[in-house]
C-alpha cells in the first residue's frame, strides 16, 4: 500500500461494505503522516441501518495496514459519547470540503467510482497555499490601490529578479511610484541589487507583527538608489540584514498555524495575516505598483505570492523539462486558486540565444508548443474561462527574454541601463499593465 493507493482503496472497501452507502454522510481525515481516519454520520430516518463499523474496521486494517486510524468514529455511537461528540465536531468544521471521489482530488488521487456523500479533511505541515480548495483573493480589489504583481519561477536562476528591476525602472521613467517587496526570504537579492541598505526588512516586520499585531515601517523601506535620478520612483522593502539573527527571524514563520487575534480571519496563516498587514501599510506609500519577487519552487512563500497577494502572476522558465513540468503544475494551481474568471498570468521564457540562430528558433517554438498544452488543459475551452485569442494574443505566448551577457557582470545598473530597457522588458511590462486593465475593467 502506498500514499497514492490509499483514498481509492478506502473508497472501495467501504462502498462495498453493507448499508455503507445508506450513509447521510461519510468522512476521510488524512493526519501529517498520511494516515487516514474514517467518521461517519449514518442517517436517523433510517432505523434498519445495516453497517458494522467492526467488520469494516476489520476489512481496512487488513488492506490499508498503518495507513489506517482505527477506530472509525460515529455520530450515533451512543455507547461512547466523547467519539459520538468528536465525530460530531468534524462535521461541524468550516474546513471539511465536499469531495467527489469521482474526479483527482488536490492531493492527484486516482478517479474512483463511488456512490456515498463523501467529505475530506487534510491536516498538512505545509503547503496550505497551493493545495487550499477555496478561491484566494488578493488583499484588496484591483483598482482600490496598486496594482500587486508576482514575478515567480520553478527554478531559481532564471532572470526573474532581473526582469522585475526592468519594469518597475521602467514604470519609474513614467513617473509611476513602485513598491518592490523581497519575498525570496530564503534566498534574498533585489534589495542588493537595487542598491538598498537598511537596517530591517520583511523579516523583522513580520515576526514583530506576530508578536505585537502592528506594523512600524521605519528603518525598512528605503529608495533604490541604484536606479539614480529615478530612485525616489521605487521604494524597496529588502528581505532583512543576513546574519544568525536573521535565520532566528525566519524560524519563526508559521505557514499553517492559527490565528494571532480573536477577531482574525480563521482561515488565514498568521505569515498570511502578518504580510496583508505589512501590504496594507505599504499603501502610505501612495504606490502605483507593487512587485513581489517570489520564492522560487513550491514554496509556501511562492504559494503566498502567486495565489493570495497578487493581481497578475509573471511565470518565468528555461526551455528544459524541469521548467515545463514546474510552470504546468503552477499553471493547474493558480486555476484552483484563483478560479478561471480571475486568471491573469503573463509566461516568459528567459536565457533565450541571440535571434536568427538555428537553436533560438527551435526553443522558442517547442516553448511555445508546450505552454500552449498547459493552457489548453487547464484553461482553453473549461467552463467560465474568459475568451482568449489562443493562436494570437493567449496567456499561454510567452514573452522571449533573450540572453544579455552584460546582465551577469557589470560595475552598476546605470552603466547597462539599456539593457533594462530591451524590447523584450517593455513587451513584457505592456503585457503585465495589459492585464492589470483588464481586471480593472472586468474584461
Amino acid at each position: 500500500m502506498t500514499f497514492d493507493d490509499v483514498l481509492p482503496a478506502l473508497v472501495r472497501i467501504c462502498e462495498s461494505a453493507p448499508g455503507f452507502v445508506d450513509l447521510k454522510r461519510a468522512c476521510v481525515v488524512r493526519d501529517l503522516r498520511g494516515r487516514v481516519r474514517l467518521v461517519v454520520d449514518p442517517d436517523p430516518s433510517k432505523p434498519d441501518f445495516a453497517l458494522s463499523t467492526e467488520r469494516l474496521e476489520a476489512s481496512l486494517k487488513a488492506e490499508l495496514g498503518g495507513y489506517f486510524a482505527p477506530p472509525i468514529w460515529s455520530t450515533a455511537a451512543s455507547k461512547r459519547p466523547d467519539e459520538a461528540r468528536l465525530a460530531r465536531e468534524i462535521f461541524k468544521q468550516p474546513a471539511s470540503e465536499s469531495w467527489s471521489p469521482m474526479v483527482a482530488d488536490g492531493a492527484g488521487v486516482l478517479a474512483v467510482p463511488a456512490r456515498a456523500r463523501w467529505f475530506k479533511h487534510e491536516r498538512r505541515v505545509s503547503k496550505q497555499e497551493w493545495l487550499e480548495p477555496s478561491i484566494a483573493r488578493p488583499p484588496w480589489e484591483i483598482g482600490q490601490a496598486a496594482g500587486i504583481v508576482t514575478f515567480y519561477s520553478f527554478k531559481g536562476g532564471v532572470g526573474r529578479t532581473t526582469a522585475l528591476v526592468a519594469c518597475a525602472w521602467q514604470l519609474a521613467k513614467q513617473g509611476k511610484r513602485v513598491v518592490v517587496l523581497d519575498l525570496d526570504l530564503e534566498a534574498p537579492g533585489v534589495g542588493v541589487l537595487l542598491g538598498v541598505s537598511t537596517k530591517r526588512g520583511l523579516v523583522d516586520l513580520i515576526v514583530d507583527y506576530l508578536a505585537s499585531g502592528e506594523v512600524d515601517l521605519s528603518d525598512a523601506v528605503a529608495e533604490a538608489e541604484a536606479l539614480g535620478e529615478d530612485a525616489s520612483f521605487v521604494h524597496v522593502v529588502p528581505a532583512g540584514v543576513l546574519g544568525p539573527a536573521y535565520l532566528e527571524k525566519l524560524a519563526r514563520l508559521d505557514f499553517v498555524g492559527g490565528h494571532p487575534g480573536a477577531d482574525a480571519d480563521r482561515s488565514l496563516s498568521p505569515l498570511e495575516h502578518a504580510l496583508r498587514a505589512i501590504l496594507m501599510k505599504l499603501r502610505s506609500l501612495r504606490p502605483d505598483y507593487v512587485l513581489i519577487d517570489a520564492r522560487a519552487g513550491l514554496h509556501d512563500l511562492a504559494g503566498l505570492s502567486l495565489h493570495r497577494f497578487a493581481h497578475v502572476d509573471v511565470l518565468f522558465g528555461r526551455t528544459n523539462e524541469q521548467t515545463y513540468q514546474g510552470l504546468e503544475l503552477s499553471v493547474e494551481m493558480l486555476v484552483r486558486r484563483k478560479g478561471l474568471r480571475e486568471l491573469e498570468c503573463v509566461v516568459a521564457q528567459t536565457m533565450v540565444s541571440p535571434e536568427g540562430l538555428s537553436d533560438a528558433v527551435a526553443d522558442e517554438e517547442q516553448f511555445l508548443d508546450r505552454s500552449y498544452d498547459w493552457f489548453r488543459r487547464h484553461v482553453y475551452g473549461k467552463p467560465g474561462a474568459r475568451s482568449f485569442e489562443r493562436q494570437g494574443k493567449g496567456p499561454h505566448r510567452p514573452v522571449v527574454v533573450r540572453y544579455d551577457s552584460s546582465l551577469n557582470r557589470f560595475a552598476t545598473l546605470r552603466s547597462i541601463e539599456r539593457s533594462f530597457f530591451a524590447p523584450c522588458y517593455e513587451q513584457l511590462l505592456d503585457r503585465v499593465v495589459a492585464g492589470l486593465k483588464r481586471l480593472e475593467g472586468g474584461a
